[in-house]
């Protein structure tokens, strides 16, 4: 046992896919809130 992971790419793939996922939901979540506000008109400010 040397202490470095061997074969760890799938893992690396994964999280990196998990983390483009939510961060391309967040975004779509961001722009469909973003579409109707400017649709209804208001401004919250």
């Amino acid at each position: 046992m040397t202490g470095t992971i061997e074969s760890g790419w799938e893992f690396v793939i994964a999280a990196y896919s998990l983390t483009w996922l939510v961060l391309i939901g967040y975004a779509a979540s961001l722009w469909v809130r973003g579409k109707s506000v400017a649709k209804n008109g208001e401004d919250r400010r």
